[in-house]
Formats: structure tokens, C-alpha cells, sequence
């Protein structure tokens, strides 16, 4: 066990030396990977010969703020204060910490463009806003509002002083000691102002994310129904979005699950370092976890392009490969146009024709009761275009 003074209060560390190495090197890991991840969709959306949709700006805000995060989580180790920090890779100071504490009031950015994405799937898919109208009527507030506002609370944080290091895990941000001379848990506001700062955005984040998904799988489950019977490749593309974003929800509780527990545990039931033994099993998967978000996004990011060329048989990892790094998929496949073919990797007719025969089974259930609607093709523009299917004659170079 270490213990070290500060202001008076001994900062204690029941873990060992190895258990704190553990914690930090996966850490370290995980920050790595979710930059390099990141950073591979930042390249990719601006890339993009085609026009930027809503959505390619939307992950471009949300990857961007986690190679932000990313990168503090990298930093995290070493950037605490080590005349008063009892970890074992302690090497910087106060004005580390407060560095350290700014990038990771950045890094919550990240987790409410994740709420901002499950929004713009609401309105496309289930209140069919079309993607101008979106780009008009809500992109402008919702990237300058979350940009200011993150800028500004990070930035108004240093000369206030409201970054030391976390009394539970690793990391620098709002502690409870605020203001620096308060009187422990009785004139400290630190708690309230962490709940600005970033717990009304992570607890709304947390509780928007799952409705919206259900309300848009909802949707998405009627939809497919009306469309399997007009237009069985549109009524694919429908399905592929919802799995879509339901893996961003995956991808998003994954990263921030062992975090928010850890946090639920600091406040609500007053856990300090001294019971840091009881949840090390916790905090190192929370040092694996959550860092990993943009990662974890690289995938899902990449999951169309990856399908695209399964079906036309590319073998997996070479698919998996110019998926995640390649734009021009037709001239990663060396060929003018990309075409869904059957293959003995992938059949999509097969997939195609027992979609269809599930679908109209269940719809001679309820013929009688319920008659079959119709959409126009021109009705279905209201799609976003993260998934595009593209007809056999024409050139499909879709990102997403």
C-alpha cells in the first residue's frame, strides 16, 4: 500500500504495483487502438468524392472529439500529478493534470454526438425528414452549440481550477473539491458542477440512445413489412439500417457501461481508493473499455463497405481490409463497377428469398384483417443514405 500527503489528507493506493501497471497499460492499448480507429473515419469522410451527408458530418464531429479523448486517455498514466498521485506511472504535475482534465471534458463531446447520431436516425427513418432538410433545419445548431459548449466548459475549467485527479480510478476532471479550500462534503459544489459539466449530457445520452433505437427499430419492423412485397431490395437496405444503428448503440454502451458504474459508485455510494481492491476487476475493464469507442466505431463504420464485398466474394480478411481503408471500393475489387453476385463465401438470393418467404408468410396471416399498403419509389427518399443499394447497371462507389 502507498500513501502520500496532500493538503493535510493522506491519498491512499491499495492496489500494488502490478495491478496499477495492469490498469494502465490497457489503457494506454485502448487509447491507441480508439485513435487509430478515429482517425481512419476522419480520413475516410473527408476523402469522400461524393457530397457529404449529414451523417458523414455527424461521425466526423463525433471521431474527432474521441481522437481528443483518445488521446488523454494515452497521456492518462503518466499526466498525473506525482507529488500527490499514488499511482505507479505518476510524472507530471498540477499543470498536467489540468491539461489532462481539459482534454477529457473534450472527450465527453464524443458520447453526445453518439446521442446527436441516434437522433438523426430517429428523424430520417421513423419522422422522414430528408437529409437536406436535416442538413438545413438542425445541422447548423446542433454542430455550433455542441462545439461551443464543450470548448467552453473545458476551456473555463483550467483558470477555475476544477481539474484534479479522480478520487476513484484514473483520470483528471471535476473532483468534489471545489472550491480548492472547501470544507470536505460540506461547502464542496464539486458534484454539482460535475453534473453540468458533463452528467446531465452522459445521463440523457444514457436514456435517449435506447428509446430512440426502439422507437426507430419499431419502424423500421412496420416498414419492412409494407415495403418486402413492392421492393425486396429496398426492404433489405431498411433492415441493414436498423442493425446499423443498433451496433452504434452496442459500440456506445460497450465504451461508457463500466464508466458510468464507476461513477454511480464514487457519488452515490461515497467510494474512494480504499475500495478500490473490492472493483479492480471493474476498473480494469472500464481501462479496457472505455477508451475503445472509436474502435469499436471503425467497425460499424466500415460494416456496409464490408458486406458489399462479401457479397461479391471477397474473401473475409481481404474484405475487412478495404473496408476499414479503402474508399473506392470498385477499385479495391479492380473493376469498374461493384455487382451483389452469389459466391461461395456470401448467396445473397438465398438471404434475399427466405427474407421475402418469412414476410409474406406472416402477411397471409393477417390479409384478412389488415390490408397491404404500397409505397411509391419516390416515397422512400426520405431514407438516409448511410446504406445505398445501387441497381446493376449503374456505378456504386457508396461510402455508406
Amino acid at each position: 500500500m502507498d500513501s502520500l500527503s496532500t493538503d493535510g489528507e493522506e491519498t491512499l493506493s491499495s492496489l500494488t504495483d502490478a495491478q496499477e501497471e495492469v490498469m494502465s497499460i490497457c489503457m494506454v492499448i485502448s487509447g491507441l487502438l480508439s485513435m487509430f480507429g478515429s482517425t481512419t473515419i476522419v480520413y475516410r469522410v473527408l476523402k469522400k468524392k461524393k457530397d457529404k451527408k449529414p451523417f458523414d458530418r455527424i461521425m466526423l464531429g463525433l471521431s474527432t472529439f474521441d481522437i481528443i479523448g483518445s488521446f488523454s486517455f494515452v497521456l492518462t498514466p503518466f499526466a498525473l500529478p506525482a507529488a500527490t498521485s499514488p499511482r505507479v506511472w505518476a510524472a507530471g504535475n498540477d499543470a498536467s493534470c489540468s491539461f489532462l482534465g481539459y482534454l477529457s471534458q473534450l472527450s465527453i463531446g464524443a458520447a453526445w454526438y453518439s446521442c446527436l447520431l441516434s437522433f438523426y436516425f430517429l428523424a430520417t427513418l421513423r419522422l422522414r425528414v430528408s437529409n437536406d432538410d436535416f442538413a438545413v433545419r438542425f445541422e447548423p445548431y446542433i454542430h455550433g452549440l455542441s462545439i461551443f459548449y464543450f470548448l467552453f466548459t473545458a476551456t473555463i475549467g483550467v483558470p477555475f481550477h476544477l481539474y484534479r485527479e479522480t478520487e476513484l480510478g484514473l483520470g483528471c476532471w471535476v473532483t468534489n473539491r471545489v472550491p480548492l479550500d472547501c470544507t470536505r462534503n460540506l461547502d464542496c459544489i464539486g458534484h454539482i458542477v460535475a453534473w453540468f459539466y458533463g452528467g446531465l449530457c452522459l445521463f440523457f445520452t444514457m436514456v435517449a440512445l435506447p428509446l430512440n433505437y426502439f422507437f426507430t427499430y419499431c419502424f423500421v419492423r412496420q416498414t419492412l413489412k409494407i415495403l418486402a412485397r413492392h421492393n425486396p431490395i429496398q426492404a433489405m437496405q431498411v433492415r441493414k439500417l436498423g442493425v446499423q444503428g443498433t451496433l452504434y448503440v452496442l459500440a456506445f454502451f460497450i465504451s461508457y457501461g463500466p464508466q458510468l458504474i464507476i461513477r454511480i459508485f464514487a457519488i452515490a455510494y461515497s467510494y474512494e481508493r480504499s475500495a478500490e481492491p473490492g472493483i479492480y476487476w471493474l476498473l480494469v475493464l472500464n481501462s479496457i473499455c472505455y477508451p475503445l469507442q472509436g474502435f469499436l466505431n471503425m467497425f460499424v463504420y466500415s460494416r456496409p463497405n464490408f458486406l458489399k464485398l462479401r457479397e461479391a466474394g471477397m474473401p473475409l480478411f481481404q474484405a475487412l481490409r478495404a473496408a476499414c481503408f479503402q474508399n473506392d471500393i470498385p477499385k479495391a475489387m479492380e473493376q469498374r463497377t461493384l455487382r451483389v453476385r452469389s459466391s461461395k463465401h456470401y448467396d445473397s438470393s438465398e438471404e434475399i428469398t427466405k427474407f421475402l418467404s418469412n414476410v409474406e408468410r406472416r402477411a397471409s396471416a393477417v390479409s384478412i384483417k389488415k390490408p397491404v399498403r404500397h409505397y411509391e419509389e419516390s416515397s422512400l427518399g426520405f431514407l438516409p443514405e448511410v446504406i445505398e443499394v445501387v441497381p446493376n447497371d449503374e456505378e456504386s462507389t457508396a461510402e455508406e
